[in-house]
């Protein structure tokens, strides 16, 4: 179970704020279901469901709009709050190997962590909406979490935070996909969804890094945004190994980038 010491809120945010709504939020946050909040602060549900409801309307969460059914509230909340660095987890000392994620799994994490629904992830990779459960229910037992036994977690909430605590998702990655999946914009990045995954996959490799993308005119322009900040930091050139092909990534003092260790090979089970 996470403990709540290892999640921060900037609380001058939330400022003006009672404390009834401050406990619910760093709850929420840490990954518990709405039940185990209740419970732990002796509420009923439906107060617990009120006040989560008043903090997705303090960040500018609109449940009930023509683009609701493309977000998840609670992720959105979360990733919102990254984006706006008043929340921060508390990193693990042994981060994991991201290289254990498949290409698909990856891109299913970073969409998720965006605060993407089902529906907008099935949409964005081509794939049925069962096929996007059965990708998060892999990767809830990738990351422990148990979503049968433990009803106490609200397992998509705890699969961000915990692939955030392990490094396999960088705050930065997660401010990318944020400023790009725009519920408004969703028609043109349907439309773009290829380059948005090589752009995704770019993160793979990040640490992260104190730039903030800001919102652009078009689309097109943000991706090309995403690609010129990644050209500096690092150059990739392709040696054949076999029948496949391995990025071998150079490093330059921009920033600390963390690729796969030069030089070894990347199935393309991994990347299928």
């Amino acid at each position: 179970m996470l403990l709540i010491d290892d999640l921060q809120i900037d609380l001058s945010y939330w400022s003006g704020e009672d404390e009834n709504r401050l406990k619910t939020l760093k709850l929420l946050l840490a990954g518990y279901s709405n039940n185990c909040i209740a419970k732990e602060l002796n509420f009923s549900l439906k107060n617990i469901e009120s006040i989560i409801a008043k903090l997705f309307r303090r960040c500018g969460i609109i449940t009930r709009s023509s683009q609701s059914y493309l977000i998840n509230p609670r992720a959105k909340l979360l990733s919102g709050g990254i984006c706006k660095d008043w929340v921060k987890y508390n990193a693990e000392d042994k981060p994991r190997n991201r290289e254990l994620l498949s290409r698909n799994q990856y891109l299913t994490l970073v969409l998720c962590a965006a605060g993407c629904s089902n529906k907008a992830i099935a949409d964005f990779l081509c794939i049925s909406s069962k096929t996007v459960e059965s990708r998060l229910n892999s990767l809830f037992n990738q990351f422990s979490v148990n979503t049968q036994c433990d009803k106490q977690v609200n397992p998509r909430i705890r699969l961000i935070v915990s692939s955030l605590r392990q490094k396999v998702l960088t705050p930065y990655a997660i401010k990318v996909a944020s400023e790009i999946l725009n519920p408004e914009k969703w028609t043109e990045i349907v439309k773009n969804r290829e380059k948005i995954k090589e752009t995704f996959l770019i993160l793979q490799f990040e640490q992260s890094k104190p730039y903030m993308i800001q919102p652009e005119a078009s689309l097109g322009q943000l991706i090309d945004k995403v690609h010129s900040v990644q050209t500096p930091a690092y150059s990739a050139s392709y040696y054949q190994t076999g029948s496949a092909q391995t990025p071998n990534i150079q490093t330059n003092n921009s920033y600390s980038a963390v690729p796969p260790q030069t030089g070894q090979q990347l199935s393309s089970q991994k990347w299928g």
